[in-house]
C-alpha cells in the first residue's frame, strides 16, 4: 500500500524560487511508491516550465482572496484527512505562525511526521524564529550558513541542498546564440559595453536601488575607459521607484539602463539567454536563504558580484566577488506581531561601486580564470544536490525504529487477553477528564487489569491512580492483542464539530460515550513532594490565588493583562502562577511556570482559595479540586469546554462575540487568520468584579 504524503508550498509552475524548488522536489518522488497531494499557494504559469508541466500528483491551489497562503484550507485538510507524512517546501516558518500550534498538535495526535525544507536566512540567532522552527520534526535547512546556526540550538537538523530544476539546461551558449538577448533587449546600449545585470524582485532585502546608484557612480569613474550598461531584470516599481530614483540621481546616459519589459514572462530558455547576454550579475541582498540566480549565472559562465553575508558566503571564494557588508540595515519580516524588523548588514553603495569598477578593469586572463573556477563550483554544487526521496525514506525508517523502541521500553505484559487498554493521546485536560471513567470500566470488566496509554508528558496525571495498573507511553501498535480497547477521543470526538454545537460539557463526553457511571471525583493524586523553597513559599497568611495565562493554543488562548489583575489583588491574595514554561508571564508573587509536575500542581491547587484560568488543563484542575475560579474563554465555547466544578464556585467569562467576532460566536480556533484573538479581550476590571462576585457567594454560603 502506498504511503500518503501531504506537501505544502508554492506552485511548481510559478515564477518564484520556491516554485522552482517545489517542481524539482516533485520530480524526485516516485509516484509508484507514494501517493502525493500538493497544497499550493500562488498561481501556475506553465510557460516557465513547459518541459516539466506533466505531474503525476494531485495539485490543489489553496490561495483565496483573503488568504493568499491558504492556511485555513491547509488546516481543514490536516484535520480531516489522514496522511503518513507532511512536508513543507521553501516556506518561511513565520508564514505559518498563526496556525503552527494547532498544526503541530494535530500532526502529533495523528502520528504524522513533519519534514520542513526551509531557509534560515537571519544573520544571527533569533529565538522567536527558532522556537517556531522547533515545531518541525525534521528540519532541512538549505544553506550551510543557516544549518550551522540552527543545528547549535535545535535537534533533528539537516543540511539539505535542493535540486535546481533544469540545471542541465544552464550553460554557456555559442556567441551567435548568446548575442540574441543582447540584440533583442539591449540594443540601446553602446556597442561592446560591459553589461551588469540585476535579477530579483523589487523588494527591500534585495536592495536594487543600490545596484542602480552604484552603476551610475561606476559609469562616471569609467568615463573614457570603458562603456558599461545595466540590465535590471525586475519591475521598475515596487519597494522602490527605480526609474524615478535614477532621474533624481541624474542619469547622464538613459540609454545605458534597461528594465525588464513590464508583464513579460521568461521561461528557462529565456533566462539562460539573459544570463548569456550580461557579463556580470550583481546581487547585494541583505540576507539570502538560498540564492538560485548566482548558481544559474555561474553555470552560464557569467561573473557574479554578491554581498558577503548569509547564504552568499558559501557560493564564491574569491574576495573580488564578495562585497563587504558594513552597513547596518533593518529588514521587515513576519513575526508574532505579524510584522517586525530584524537587523542585518548590507553593502554600501561605495563598496558596490568599487567592486563593479574592479570587475570591469580586471585583467582578461584573471577574469577568465575566475569564471572557470566558478563554473566548476556550480557544476559540483548541482551534482551534490540531495534527493528528497532519501529524506522521506530515512524519516519513515526513524519512525519505525522509534515504534520498535517504544515497544521494547513498555513494561512486560504477560497476558494482554485479560487486560483493558484505554488510549488518550492528548492533552492534559482531556487526560484528567477521562479519569472519571476508570471506576465504571473496572466494574464493567471485573478482574481485568486496566492499562492507560498517553503521550509521555501526560503520564504523570494518572500515575498512582488506584484503578490503573500500568501507564504506557503512546504507542498505538501495542493495542493489538488486548481483549478490550477504548479510544473515545480518536474514534468519536476528534473528527467532529463538537466545540460549537454540543449540548453537553466536554468533561461528560467520555463517560457518556463509554456508557459508564462517572466517578464522583477526578482521579489525579496530588503529590506533596515539593522543593523546600516552594513549600515555604506557599505558607502565607493571605489566601492563595492560582494564576494561569496560556492554554493549549497560545495564539488564541493567551491572556496578556494578568499582571494588571495580579497588581490589583495582591493585597487580598498571594498570587502563584502555574503552567508551562513558555506561558505568558503574569507578574505573580510566586512564578512556578514549568517547574512542577501535573500532580504537584494538583497539590498546590488544593491549597488555594481562588484560581483565575484560561481554557486549559489548569481550569479543569481547579474544578477537579473544588477551587472557586474565574475561567476566561474566547474562541472556545464555554458552554462545552467549561470545567466540571466539584466544589466552590465557577464564573466563566466570554467576550461579546456580537460586538467583536466576525463570525458572531466561538469558532474553536478554526478561523486562524481572525484579526481578534478573543481570549485577550477581557477587561481586567471585569475579572476583579467576578472575584468580588465569587467572594460574595462564599460569604452567603
Amino acid at each position: 500500500m502506498k504511503k500518503r504524503i501531504l506537501i505544502y508550498g508554492e506552485h511548481p509552475f510559478s515564477f518564484t524560487g520556491n516554485g522552482n524548488m517545489m517542481c524539482a522536489l516533485l520530480s524526485q518522488i516516485d509516484p509508484n511508491k507514494y501517493e502525493v497531494v500538493c497544497l499550493l499557494a500562488g498561481n501556475s504559469d506553465p510557460i516557465l516550465y513547459d518541459v516539466f508541466k506533466v505531474m503525476p500528483f494531485n495539485l490543489v491551489s489553496v490561495s483565496t482572496g483573503g488568504d493568499t497562503w491558504g492556511l485555513d484550507y491547509l488546516m481543514k485538510v490536516v484535520m480531516n484527512k489522514q496522511y503518513d507524512m507532511f512536508i513543507t517546501v521553501g516556506i518561511d516558518i513565520w508564514r505559518l505562525e498563526q496556525v503552527i500550534e494547532p498544526l503541530r498538535k494535530e500532526l502529533t495526535n495523528r502520528g504524522v511526521p513533519w519534514i520542513g525544507i526551509m531557509p534560515y536566512d537571519i544573520p544571527s540567532k533569533n529565538s522567536e524564529f527558532l522556537n517556531l522552527m522547533d515545531a518541525v520534526d525534521i528540519k532541512c535547512i538549505y544553506s550551510q550558513f543557516g544549518y550551522t546556526i540552527v543545528n547549535k540550538h535545535l535537534k533533528n537538523v539537516k543540511y539539505y541542498r535542493p535540486k535546481l530544476m533544469g540545471s542541465y539546461l544552464y550553460q554557456k551558449l555559442p556567441d551567435a546564440v548568446s548575442a540574441g538577448f543582447y540584440n533583442t533587449h539591449l540594443t540601446s546600449l553602446p556597442t561592446e559595453s560591459f553589461v551588469f545585470g540585476f535579477v530579483g524582485n523589487n523588494q527591500i532585502r534585495k536592495e536594487p536601488y543600490k545596484v542602480l546608484k552604484a552603476f551610475l557612480n561606476a559609469q562616471k569613474i569609467l568615463e573614457g575607459k570603458r562603456e558599461i550598461g545595466l540590465y535590471m531584470h525586475t519591475e521598475s516599481t515596487g519597494a522602490y521607484n527605480l526609474k524615478r530614483l535614477g532621474n533624481e540621481w541624474g542619469v547622464d546616459k538613459p540609454s545605458s539602463i534597461v528594465f525588464k519589459a513590464p508583464g513579460v514572462k521568461y521561461n528557462i530558455q529565456d533566462m539562460i539567454s539573459m544570463y548569456n547576454g550580461i557579463d556580470c550579475l550583481v546581487l547585494p541582498s541583505t540576507y539570502e536563504g538560498l540564492s538560485w540566480t548566482p548558481i544559474e549565472a555561474m553555470l552560464c559562465e557569467t561573473l557574479v558580484l554578491l554581498s558577503d553575508n548569509t547564504a552568499h558566503t558559501e557560493l564564491v571564494n574569491d574576495d573580488e566577488l564578495l562585497i563587504p557588508c558594513k552597513e547596518s540595515v533593518m529588514v521587515p519580516v513576519g513575526s508574532s506581531s505579524k510584522f517586525t524588523h530584524i537587523e542585518s548588514l548590507g553593502a554600501t553603495v561605495e563598496d558596490i561601486t568599487d567592486y563593479m569598477v574592479n570587475i570591469v578593469m580586471m585583467d582578461d586572463n584573471k577574469r577568465a580564470d575566475i569564471i572557470s573556477r566558478n563554473k566548476a563550483f556550480a557544476d559540483d554544487w548541482v551534482n551534490g544536490c540531495h534527493d528528497v526521496s532519501d529524506v522521506i525514506q530515512e524519516t519513515f525508517h526513524i519512525i519505525e525504529e522509534q515504534k520498535k523502541k517504544a515497544v521494547a521500553d513498555v513494561p512486560e505484559v504477560l497476558d494482554k487477553q485479560n487486560r483493558i487498554l484505554f488510549i488518550q493521546r492528548s492533552a492534559g485536560g482531556d487526560v484528567l477528564m477521562t479519569t472519571l471513567c476508570f471506576k465504571g470500566l473496572k466494574e464493567r470488566h471485573p478482574g481485568m487489569a486496566l492499562d492507560y496509554m498517553t503521550e509521555p508528558q501526560y503520564m504523570n496525571i494518572v500515575e498512582d491512580n488506584p484503578y490503573i495498573d500500568t501507564v504506557l507511553p503512546y504507542s498505538p501498535e501495542l493495542a493489538e492483542g488486548y481483549r478490550v480497547v477504548y479510544n473515545p477521543h480518536e474514534e468519536r470526538i476528534l473528527p467532529g464539530s463538537w466545540g460549537r454545537n454540543s449540548n453537553s460539557i466536554l468533561t461528560d463526553f467520555y463517560w457518556k460515550l463509554l456508557m459508564v457511571e462517572p466517578d464522583t471525583q477526578f482521579g489525579i493524586v496530588p503529590d506533596d513532594n515539593l522543593p523546600e523553597w516552594v513549600t515555604d513559599s506557599i505558607k502565607q497568611d493571605k489566601p492563595l490565588c492560582i494564576i494561569h495565562t496560556t492554554g493549549g493554543d497560545p495564539h488564541f488562548r493567551t491572556y496578556k493583562y494578568m499582571p494588571d489583575v495580579c497588581e490589583i489583588i495582591e493585597n487580598r491574595y498571594y498570587t502563584i502562577q502555574m503552567g508551562g514554561a513558555d506561558d505568558y508571564p503574569a507578574a505573580a508573587e510566586l512564578d512556578l511556570r514549568g517547574q512542577l509536575s501535573y500532580r504537584q500542581e494538583a497539590y498546590i491547587m488544593s491549597k488555594a482559595s481562588l484560581a483565575i484560568t484560561v481554557d486549559s488543563f489548569m481550569a479543569h484542575l481547579a474544578g477537579a479540586m473544588g477551587v472557586s475560579q474565574i475561567a476566561l474563554y474566547g474562541s472556545g465555547n464555554a458552554a462545552v469546554c467549561r470545567p466540571k466544578q466539584l466544589g466552590g464556585n465557577l464564573i466563566t467569562l466570554e467576550p461579546d462575540y456580537i460586538k467583536y467576532c466576525p463570525g458572531l460566536g466561538p469558532c474553536s480556533a478554526s478561523i486562524r487568520n481572525c484579526p481578534v484573538p478573543c481570549t485577550g479581550l477581557h477587561d481586567p476590571k471585569r475579572i476583579i468584579s467576578a472575584i468580588d462576585e465569587i467572594e460574595s457567594m462564599e460569604v452567603v454560603a
